[in-house]
């Protein structure tokens, strides 16, 4: 398991996360991050809709692209840091 796997799961404390950052140079991880950002948005985003108009609502043309370009932008370690954020939001619900 990698570090930021472990830190997601609680695992690991944040500054040993951060510690262990500088050696964690994994495209493929940043990019399936990068997704599960931009679905948690696109689920936000849709029940938003819902709350406001009691249908789950459709996400404008480019969102997931530009959203995209924005986060792809990010350092890991503050991708890993939103993403726990965003999962603690969808839990909520």
């Amino acid at each position: 398991m990698r570090p930021w796997q472990k830190y997601i799961l609680g695992e690991i404390a944040e500054s040993d996360f951060l510690d262990s950052i500088e050696t964690v140079e994994d495209v493929t991880s940043k990019e399936k991050i990068v997704g599960r950002i931009i679905k948690a948005d696109v689920i936000n985003y849709r029940w938003m809709g819902r709350v406001k108009n009691g249908v789950y609502g459709k996400e404008p043309p480019g969102f997931y692209g530009d959203l995209k370009s924005i986060y792809e932008k990010m350092e890991f370690k503050d991708l890993v840091l939103l993403l726990k954020i965003k999962d603690i939001i969808l839990n909520q619900r």
